[in-house]
Formats: structure tokens, C-alpha cells, sequence
């Protein structure tokens, strides 16, 4: 006799019948989507053995009661939830299903065929809660589906259950919001993880709510509790004695913190570490060893770290690939695909405190931590050579995911009495790592920290390396003073050491200070020095940087054709060597090379052509420099309005990089662009600032610039009688630092208080710069080519990605064509195009 096939479970037409489903006590948020998902998984008839899977406290429990309770008018005859939890032989599984379904055991006949003999004709659906634990029991589960075509089995349980036609749903986190974006309270407050947290908080004190003054406390905290709704419940039921700031401060000690679940809960929800544990006890000793192991990575491990820190010795990758699938199955740890196709492991930061405490708990944490820094060591000095090679892009991204590793890498040195050596040399190995990516204060402060350390006191190899760095970063930021003293000191303590290519890298970064302090008088000689040693040693890769660095030191000597050649030279050098962020950074300095020499259209050409090629390569120390260099060609091209977009976005990262330079120079560009727009009181108060910031760093106007900024301050003067321009100049002055960052941070009114003033040699008169020009001929032809895209229907993220340049310069470039053009709406520029040509 043929079974019959099932049939597909209709949602409207089933008439109700009573269940025994518990009546929620409290509001399920967060989880619509799931539910809309499950509910769909449910209408297919071949899903009959639906599983949810997750981590202690994710809340499948509570989503599979409510996914029953909305289904449940639907089953003719009804839903029955069976807890399992308490139970710990398989065997026992179909008593207890016999025992809720009402189904008395008959003398003499098998619980199994008496089980299938009372379901074959109803229509039900079973709830099994908290399977994990009693896999064996599955055959039973298939045998009983197979019998009755109508009925369905709603399963929860920690890992699946690896049976035939079974349909997995893996319960995540609740949604957590995105700390690196602003946020108003109104978004906030409809962020899932913070809305749990903060009815949960009322629950216990009805006075709570979500407020300016605890909003980014209160997202912090539903982020470090990885949106688990336990620990998120565990949590706000805390706020009666902690308020949020309170709480964050003690999240440190999270699983300690965490505990007093509602008595009515089942006690593995007493607690977070409990809610784990009851996963972690199901594990085998190697698989429990290899969760302990786990813990020390931060923000995940590869494959090849996994099987370097935490298998036994001897042990084969395929008993590690084994073990890392019964974690990922028991949803202890995460696989995710990175962008090189490989495997990464994670484990939530709740689940990995509970990793940590066991491995403490077992006196492996000193053993294990030693392996995962000395592995990271080795990669850094791995990836140190490629950086300047045909394989950078890929390691600065597989350093970039491994950052919080080589962090963890660098505190376990940094704590280990013996560790000095081994920080000196990651410091040095993760050097081009950083600079590649402007973090410039992270770097310096490290090197601050290990000079700190009382064995780096006398003159060996660690202090001049950390000096070396701290040197190299301080030159980034603009301390000139501290990072000449500190290369001063490196070189001699390699030259005593005996270390050549120390020695080579330390002459190099002296001259760099003294090039960019504008003691090009100085700088010479040490890179010629430099030079001679990489050509003893052979290391072309350094030798390249020496030249580029000498053709920048020719440019502002005004040698410009020795930098010419320079430059030329070393971008054959990078070529040959593949490296391609060196070569964007030497059309960079081509262009600033053009601008220098008037030719502002070249300039321009090269510069956008770098910009491109560092935002392909996620380079994004390069960003700021070229940002500038476009804002002051701009300026000569009378193109005030896009040069102030580029300068203000360049001001942006060289704040976030704590380059001070870069700022000053960006504060002058800005300034440049006010007062050719008529913005002259701004322009004096910003430059009165400038000046200021440049008594204080030391450096001087470059000598290229030098006609530029008298220029500037001959026509912002005029433009507001020498008394008002020193009353403002002298306000400007006693402005903070931070004060005139805002300044000029601020969006120009449209309104001027002064004519328009083209800030252009031979300007004389003040006149608008397009007033003999009408029509197209008004733009430029980079605003062409936006008005062009803009015609064709892309958006300004679109116009940025295909001209290569930011959202917020191409948002400039529509106002400035706007202005000249009379428009007030993008169907009017797209009518304007149309209609002369420029489609």
C-alpha cells in the first residue's frame, strides 16, 4: 500500500482547532522577517522536518512558539510542544512524545509503531524544543514522518539534526545597529537588538527610556552583547542598579555580570556562562580543547592560523576540519567566506568570554596566547616584504582581516617580561601595514608604548626600532621636532649595533623629516646615505623609495627637471617591482610636480588618475593628499567651489589620520576658496588660524606656494580695508585649533559679504572669473562631464564611482553647474543637456 504524498499545508482554508501552546508573556521583537520566512518555508510540501538552529540564548525557543501559535489554526488537529531539555537518553524521546500526545503505551506492541499508528491520520504539528543533546533519537523522528503523511515536526536544538529532507533555519542575532554611521534617537529606537533592551529595561523600571544621553551607551552595549536576546534580557534587568554607563563599563566581566534569568525559565537561562555551557559540555575533549583555542583570536581565525595555534601536535588539518564542523554545527562557531574564497572561523564575543574562562580555567591561556602571537609575528614579517612588491593588495587585505590579531599579538609581548624583542620586531614588520593605511596615531602610540617599557631604555635593536617608527609616524602627523630627534637616535644605535639595513631605513626616514620640515639643505645627505647602503645590500624595493624621495626633495629645491627624471625613474623602478600603490603615489607627486610648474591641466589629469588608483587599491593614506592636490589646482583653474569640496574632504582624513600638516595646509586651501568667493571674513580668520598652527609646527610656507598665499592674503585684504582684515586676522589667531577646523568645516552661505575675487595671478580687478563666458562654455570640463552622467540618469554615488572621485566633490560640481547655469532641479539639467548637445 503507497503512502500518500503530502500535501501542501493551506494557510486559509484549515479550520481552527484548540493547542496547547503556552501564551507568550511578553512581545517578540525583532523577528518579522523570520517569521514571514518560516511561514513559507512551512507552505511547501516538502518541508515536514523544519529545524532551527542557533546559539545558547538567540531565542529559538520563543521565535518556534510563536511561529506555532500563528500556524497553529491551520492544523486540524492542532499543535503539541514537547520539551525536551530535561531529558538525557534518546531512548526516552518517544515516551515523552507519547506522554503529551496523549497516546497510552500498548502491551506487547513497540512505542514506535504505536506512536505511528495514533499520527498516521492527523494532521498536527509537534514542537520538539531542545533536541541537541539527544541525536540518537533521530531515526525515530524520519520513521514517524514517513508514517504519518500529515503531520510536521517543528525542531529547536544547537546544531542540526542531520537527517534526510530536514530543512535547516539558523537563527541569527538580533539586527544591532551600525555604530559607525550617525544615528538619530528616531532610528535607534527601531533598531531590533535596542529595542529588546530597552522593553526589557521598563519591565523592571517603568522610568526608562532611551534618551540623547544614554543613546550611544545603550547601542554600545547591545553591539558587545552581539545582539543575543538573553544576554540583551540578562542585561536590562540590571538597569535597576547600573545605570547604562555603568554597564557598559562592566560588560569586561560579562558572563559574571550576567546572570539572574527569570525563575520561571529553564535553568540554562539563569545565566549567560550557563546558557554555554550546557553547549560546550556536549563537545568531545578535542573538540572542547580546539573551542578553548578559539578564544584567543580576535575577530575570527583563518584555517591556517586555527590548525597553527590550536591543534595538537601532530594532529592532521582533517581531524581539525572535523572538529571545527561538530562547533559549527553545535553553533559555537561561524564559517564565513572571505573575499579570497577561503574559510574564516568566529565566535560571538559572548561565546568567545566563555572560550577564554575555560582556557584559563585549564592553565592553557599563557601556552596558547604564546603560539597566536608568535603565528602572528611571523605573518607580519611574511607580509613585510610583499608590501612593496607585486602581491601587496592581497596582503594588505589579509593583514587588514587579521588587525585585531596583530593587536592581540603585539598586548601579549607588550606583557611578556621576555616579549620586548619579539613587539620591536611586529612594530617594525607591521610599519608599511599601518602607513598604507593611515593609522598613523595607532602606530605611533604602539611605538610610544614599547619605548616606554623600561628594558628599552639602553641603546639596543628594539629601541631603535620603536624609534624608527615613532619617527616615521611623527613625521606623517607633522611633529617634525620629535620625529628628527628620534630618527637621529635610531641611526646611531644601528650604526652601534652593526645593523645595516636598520641603519639604511633610518638615514631614509631622517631624510623624509627633513624634507618635509623644508631643510631641504639637510636632507641630502642622509638619503644619500641611504642609498649606498641599499645598493650593498641589493634591496631594490627600499632603493626605489630613496630615489622617489630625492625627486620630491629636487621638486622643492625648484630643480624641476631632476625631479622629473627622478620621478621617472622610480616609477620605472616601481613597475618592475608591481608596486602598485608606490605607483600611485609617484603620479601624485607627478602632479603636484605639474601644478608647481603652472600646468594645472596635466596636474589635474595625473592627480585624478592617482586618486583612481588608490581608491582600486584601498589605499587610503594616499586619499588626503590627492583630495588636496586636486583642491589647489582647482583653486587655479578659478574653480572655488569643487576645490573646497576636495580640501574639506581632505581635512576629514587628515583629522582622522592626526595629521596636523595636512590639516594646516587644507585650513589655507579652504580659506583660498572663501575669499574667492566672496567669503572674506571667513578667509582672514581662517588664515590668521593657519598661521598660528604654523609658528607651532615649525614649517614654513613652501616656497612654490609662497606667491600663491601672499596673493591670497594681498586680495582678502583689499577686500576688507587693511583695519578690518587685522581685527579678523588677529580673531583667527586666537582661535583654538579645533575652533577653526569647524570654521572651516562649515557649509559657505550663498550669500557673500564681499564681490567675487578670482584668487588668480594677474587678477586685478575683482570680477567674477565666468562673466565674459555664457551658456556651456561657463563649465568646466570636468562639470561637463558630471553635467553629461547626470543627463543620463545617474545618481551622484554613481557620477563618484565612475569619475573616481568622492560623493561629496560630485554633490559640489551639481550645485557649482547649477549656480552658473540657472538650474534648480536635475530634470532641468538633464532638459539643459538635452537641449545643447551634451548627452
Amino acid at each position: 500500500m503507497s503512502t500518500p504524498a503530502p500535501a501542501a499545508l493551506n494557510l486559509s482554508h484549515i479550520p481552527r482547532t484548540a493547542s496547547t501552546l503556552p501564551a507568550p508573556l511578553t512581545s517578540l521583537i525583532g523577528r518579522d522577517a523570520d517569521l514571514a520566512h518560516l511561514q513559507a518555508l512551512l507552505r511547501r510540501p516538502t518541508v515536514r522536518l523544519l529545524t532551527l538552529t542557533g546559539p545558547g540564548g538567540v531565542g529559538k525557543t520563543r521565535l518556534a512558539l510563536q511561529l506555532a501559535s500563528i500556524v497553529a489554526p491551520h492544523f486540524a488537529d492542532g499543535v503539541a510542544v514537547v520539551e525536551l531539555a530535561r531529558l538525557r537518553d534518546p531512548a526516552l524521546v518517544l515516551s515523552a512524545l507519547a506522554q503529551v500526545l496523549g497516546v497510552p503505551e500498548a502491551s506487547g506492541e513497540p512505542l514506535n509503531e504505536t506512536l505511528a499508528a495514533a499520527l498516521r491520520p492527523r494532521q498536527q504539528l509537534l514542537l520538539l524544543d531542545n533536541v541537541e543533546h539527544l541525536l540518537e533519537a533521530g531515526p525515530h523522528l524520519t520513521a514517524l514522518l514517513a508514517a504519518a503523511p500529515q503531520l510536521r515536526l517543528l525542531v529547536t536544538s544547537r546544531t542540526r539534526l542531520q537527517l534526510y529532507g530536514e530543512q535547516v533555519f539558523a537563527v541569527a542575532p538580533l539586527v544591532l545597529p551600525d555604530l559607525q554611521q550617525p544615528f538619530s534617537l528616531t532610528q535607534l529606537g527601531a533598531n531590533a537588538a535596542v529595542q529588546l533592551f530597552v522593553a526589557r529595561a521598563q519591565a523592571v523600571a517603568p522610568d526608562f527610556t532611551l534618551a540623547e544621553a544614554n543613546a550611544a551607551t545603550v547601542a554600545t552595549i547591545c553591539c558587545q552583547l552581539d545582539g543575543l536576546p538573553l544576554a540583551l534580557e540578562l542585561a536590562a534587568a540590571r538597569v535597576t542598579v547600573l545605570p547604562p554607563a555603568a554597564l557598559l563599563a562592566r560588560l569586561s566581566q560579562r558572563l559574571a555580570l550576567l546572570t539572574g534569568g527569570a525563575h520561571d525559565h529553564p535553568p540554562r537561562h539563569h545565566t549567560l556562562r550557563a546558557a554555554i555551557a550546557w553547549s560546550y559540555d556536549l563537545l568531545a575533549p578535542a573538540e572542547q580543547r580546539l573551542f578553548r583555542g578559539l578564544g584567543v583570536f580576535v575577530g575570527g581565525a583563518a584555517l591556517e592560523a586555527a590548525a597553527a595555534v590550536c591543534a595538537a601536535d601532530g594532529e592532521p588539518e582533517t581531524d581539525l576540519l572535523a572538529q571545527l564542523g561538530v562547533l559549527i554545527d553545535q553553533s559555537l562557531v561561524h564559517q564565513t567566506p572571505q573575499p579570497d574564497g577561503l574559510p574564516r572561523f568566529t565566535l560571538l564575543e559572548t561565546i568567545r568570554a566563555y572560550a577564554l574562562e575555560q582556557l584559563a580555567a585549564q592553565g592553557e591561556e599563557a601556552s596558547v596566547r604564546r603560539r597566536h602571537a608568535a603565528y602572528f609575528l611571523a605573518l607580519a614579517e611574511q607580509a613585510e616584504p610583499q608590501l612593496n612588491g607585486a602581491e601587496q593588495q592581497a596582503w594588505l587585505l589579509r593583514l587588514e582581516a587579521e588587525h585585531d590579531n596583530l593587536r592581540a599579538a603585539n598586548d601579549w609581548f607588550a606583557q611578556d617580561g621576555d616579549g620586548l624583542a619579539d613587539q620591536a620586531r611586529l612594530l617594525f614588520a607591521c610599519y608599511g601595514f599601518w602607513n598604507l593605511n593611515g593609522y598613523w596615531r595607532e602606530g605611533r602610540a604602539l611605538a610610544e608604548a614599547l619605548l616606554a617599557r623600561p628594558e628599552a631604555a639602553g641603546p639596543g635593536r628594539a629601541r631603535a626600532l620603536g624609534l624608527l617608527a615613532r619617527g616615521g609616524f611623527a613625521c606623517f602627523q607633522g611633529d617634525f621636532a620629535i620625529a628628527r630627534s628620534s630618527e637621529e637616535e635610531s641611526i646611531a644605535i644601528f650604526r652601534a649595533v652593526g645593523d645595516r639595513r636598520g641603519l639604511g631605513w633610518a638615514l631614509f626616514a631622517l631624510g623624509m623629516v627633513l624634507t618635509y620640515q623644508g631643510e631641504a639643505a639637510l636632507a641630502r645627505s642622509p638619503l644619500e646615505a641611504s642609498a649606498e647602503v641599499f645598493q650593498h645590500l641589493q634591496d631594490p624595493a627600499p632603493l626605489a623609495w630613496v630615489v622617489h624621495l630625492s625627486a620630491v626633495l629636487a621638486r622643492q629645491q625648484g630643480a624641476y627637471d631632476e625631479a622629473q627624471a627622478g620621478f621617472a625613474q622610480c616609477l620605472q623602478m616601481f613597475q618592475q617591482l608591481g608596486n602598485q600603490w608606490a605607483i600611485a603615489y609617484t603620479l601624485h607627486e607627478l602632479a603636484e610636480l605639474a601644478r608647481e610648474q603652472d600646468d594645472y591641466l596635466r596636474g589635474r589629469a595625473l592627480a585624478e588618475k592617482s586618486l583612481a588608483l588608490a581608491r582600486a587599491l584601498g589605499v587610503r593614506r594616499l586619499f588626503p593628499l590627492v583630495l588636496l592636490t586636486l583642491g589647489r589646482i582647482e583653486l587655479q583653474l578659478a574653480e572655488p567651489s569643487p576645490a573646497a569640496a576636495h580640501l574639506t574632504e581632505s581635512l576629514a582624513l587628515f583629522e582622522e589620520f592626526g595629521n596636523r600638516a595636512g590639516m594646516l595646509t587644507c585650513l589655507e586651501g579652504i580659506a583660498r576658496a572663501a575669499g574667492a568667493r566672496g567669503h572674506a571674513s571667513r578667509a582672514a580668520r581662517l588664515l590668521g588660524a593657519a598661521s598660528v598652527l604654523r609658528e607651532a609646527l615649525g614649517a614654513p610656507i613652501a616656497a612654490a606656494d609662497q606667491p600663491h598665499h601672499e596673493r591670497t592674503l594681498t586680495l582678502v585684504r583689499a577686500q576688507l580695508g587693511s583695519a578690518a582684515f587685522s581685527a579678523v586676522w588677529e580673531a583667527g589667531r586666537a582661535l583654538l585649533f579645533d575652533q577653526a577646523v569647524a570654521l572651516a568645516r562649515e557649509e559657505l552661505p550663498l550669500a557673500a559679504d564681499t564681490t567675487t575675487v578670482p584668487l588668480t595671478a594677474g587678477s586685478s580687478q575683482p570680477a567674477p572669473a565666468t562673466q565674459l563666458l555664457s551658456g556651456p562654455e561657463m563649465l568646466t570640463g570636468r562639470e561637463i562631464e558630471v553635467l553629461r552622467l547626470l543627463a543620463a540618469g545617474l545618481s551622484n554615488k554613481q557620477i563618484a564611482a565612475r569619475l573616481a572621485l568622492s560623493p561629496l566633490t560630485v554633490q559640489s560640481h551639481v550645485r557649482t553647474i547649477y549656480s552658473k547655469l540657472g538650474l534648480a532641479s536635475r530634470s532641468a539639467a538633464t532638459r539643459y543637456a538635452l537641449e545643447h548637445g551634451l548627452h
